[in-house]
């Protein structure tokens, strides 16, 4: 379980005048599960991202991984992004040693991520679909207890993305990772995720939770029902009345 309790955090804008992004700022990540959160631009998403992966220092309160303080940057948080972080000079497989010793683990993800045959290519000679499953599987293999994802499949195409998709899936079903997922796609967050956490701008502050109701959890091939529009909808008009 992430527990984020009384985070408090402010900055001096270009103005010199304080913000406050977080004031008394409480929440609870459920363990092994995949948590969406979403909401307008500039709520805090990303900052409550880093906040949680130790990249930024609020000015008070904890964060807590499994009961135990968790400040700073860790091997037990990985974070998965939209830019690529994949080391170029290294080959495919070489990628994911680096995080891992366990060859019949790496070999299990590669086969899922369908990349066995390219285990010996280099991060320039694969697709862009290939080099983000490549930066998925990695964050899978490390040892990590919490996955960390800001917007990753925000520079694919549609139909990479869908396939992409799919095969996040298989991975989250094969793993018991506890998984955050920073998004601003509503279909994905219901297409991926266990519980929605919608936030409002600011102080940032929790609008809603929803628990994806069991007829859609993790179903990708759902978009056109009945019980997946009218969650969608709610989830629009939730975030569109919180940036009211």
């Amino acid at each position: 379980m992430i527990q984020l309790k009384d985070i408090n955090l402010s900055f001096s804008n270009k103005n010199n005048h304080k913000e406050v992004v977080f004031k008394d700022f409480n929440l609870e990540i459920k363990e092994h599960l995949v948590t969406s959160i979403i909401g307008s631009s500039g709520v805090g998403k990303t900052t409550l991202m880093n906040i949680i992966a130790g990249y930024i220092k609020p000015n008070s309160g904890t964060v807590l991984l499994n009961g135990k303080l968790a400040n700073v940057p860790g091997k037990n948080r990985v974070v998965i992004n939209q830019e690529n972080d994949l080391f170029e000079w290294m080959t495919v497989l070489e990628n994911l040693q680096i995080v891992s010793n366990d060859s019949n683990k790496i070999k299990e993800f590669l086969k899922m991520a369908k990349l066995s045959a390219y285990s010996g290519d280099y991060p320039k000679e694969l697709s862009g679909g290939m080099r983000k499953r490549l930066s998925i599987i990695r964050g899978f293999v490390s040892d990590a207890e919490c996955i960390l994802m800001d917007e990753p499949f925000g520079s694919l195409d549609m139909v990479t993305k869908q396939n992409l998709l799919e095969q996040l899936l298989t991975i989250i079903k094969a793993t018991n990772k506890t998984i955050i997922l920073i998004t601003h796609d509503i279909d994905e967050s219901i297409y991926l995720s266990d519980e929605i956490v919608i936030l409002a701008d600011r102080p940032t502050k929790i609008v809603k939770r929803y628990e994806i109701p069991t007829e859609l959890h993790h179903h990708i091939k759902t978009p056109d029902t009945a019980d997946f529009l009218e969650l969608r909808n709610s989830l629009k008009s939730a975030i569109f009345r919180s940036s009211d």
